[in-house]
């Protein structure tokens, strides 16, 4: 269970097994990834990113009985310039919260990603307050994945890594309430 924010430091890698369940208790919660996380789930056992209030994902955590967790239940998980990710079988979900986090960012996404070192394949992207995912100049491979019921977009490129191709393929989009991919290619 997370409170505040958990940080990853540069040169450490987070290694998540398959079932492993992470949970964030408040709109300000955040992960922030500044080093690597690789989370490989399995398709019978997912890695898990939520809400303390979503009982599907490792059950009742909060310990006040049956709850339903919301969109804007926490803030992100978020890759730092620099860092890596490589995520696989992984449902994130009910973030997004857009309120500034526990080290003071103001939440845009409930995936962030200002690397282009990040790989998301057979990931759920479900009921963030905003976007799904949100990058920044940088090119992140999205592949094989499910995004539902975001508030905004489901995926948001604001600017490309020239040097990095896109790929976006086998994916499935449904119940955002913007587009389901955005492609801003000036950035910032």
């Amino acid at each position: 269970l997370v409170w505040d924010a958990l940080t990853i430091a540069p040169a450490t890698t987070l290694a998540l097994k398959p079932g492993t369940v992470v949970k964030f208790a408040a709109p300000a919660d955040a992960l922030v990834v500044q080093g690597t996380l690789d989370a490989q789930g399995a398709a019978s056992a997912l890695v898990a990113f939520t809400s303390v209030r979503d009982d599907a994902h490792g059950g009742d955590t909060d310990g006040a009985g049956p709850s339903t967790a919301a969109a804007g239940d926490w803030s992100a998980v978020r890759f730092a310039a620099g860092s890596t990710g490589r995520l696989a079988y992984t449902f994130i979900g009910y973030g997004g919260s857009g309120v500034s986090d526990a080290g003071g960012r103001y939440t845009v996404g409930m995936v962030e990603s200002f690397s282009s070192d990040v790989t998301l394949d057979h990931i759920t992207l479900h009921a963030s307050a905003i976007d799904g995912l949100y990058t920044e100049n940088t090119t992140v491979t999205f592949t094989n994945g499910t995004v539902s019921d975001n508030a905004r977009y489901g995926l948001n490129y604001h600017g490309l890594d020239a040097a990095v191709p896109l790929t976006v393929t086998g994916n499935t989009f449904s119940g955002s309430h913007g587009s389901a991919i955005r492609m801003d290619l000036h950035g910032n």
